[in-house]
């Protein structure tokens, strides 16, 4: 049946408000209760960033003291690392003649008796001396000799030796002069030269040998 609301419009309105203000007030709760619990996330979240940040202070303070107990320590690896180079600077032209001795010995020809031996070559703040000689090689030092034999020797022989040894080059004989005194009576005195290169050099302390 046809039916007929009564109804004042007033009241229709008054409960459309009363829907309405009940949707507001859920609305509101749900965007309190949203940024309360972005609050509550933002809170934690510097509470541990600020955790943090005290953990990292505590241990930059721990850092700054064992650098301060340690400082002294660049300036004496930089003061060690300058004495190994002085050092390394100062060797460059170290001969170890203990053993060219022994090899010149071992080539000299029989009979003949080493009177004197000299050297001469670069340092490490003067540079090697060019070759008198224009045959010669170039070289890092000369090593002199003055022998005795009474007889005349094998100058030869003695030149092929010296060249032989390991780091010497361009032997040559100088001299081949008649002597006397009264316990030989007549002998040979006998100058030499050998030249060394840079083979000779021990290298006990370069930087290659040192690695």
């Amino acid at each position: 049946m046809p039916q007929v609301d009564l109804t004042p419009p007033e009241v229709w309105a008054a409960r459309a408000l009363r829907q309405l203000q009940r949707r507001l007030v859920v609305g509101l709760g749900v965007v309190v209760l949203v940024v309360a619990l972005a609050c509550v996330a933002a809170s934690m979240q510097a509470a541990s960033a600020q955790r943090a940040l005290a953990d990292a202070e505590t241990e930059t303070s721990r850092l700054l003291a064992e650098q301060q107990e340690y400082a002294d320590v660049p300036v004496v690896l930089d003061r060690l690392d300058s004495l190994e180079q002085a050092r390394a600077t100062g060797m460059s032209t170290e001969v170890l003649w203990t053993p060219y001795i022994g090899a010149i010995f071992a080539v000299m020809p029989p009979g003949v008796q080493l009177s004197s031996i000299t050297t001469s070559g670069a340092t490490p703040v003067l540079a090697p001396a060019a070759p008198a000689d224009p045959l010669q090689q170039p070289s890092v030092g000369t090593v002199a000799f003055t022998g005795r034999s009474l007889t005349v020797p094998d100058t030869g022989a003695w030149l092929d030796g010296l060249s032989s040894i390991p780091g010497f080059q361009d032997a040559w004989v100088s001299g081949v002069e008649t002597k006397e005194d009264d316990e030989d009576g007549v002998y040979y005195e006998v100058t030499s030269r050998v030249q060394f290169t840079v083979d000779a050099y021990a290298g006990r302390f370069s930087e290659t040998e040192g690695n």
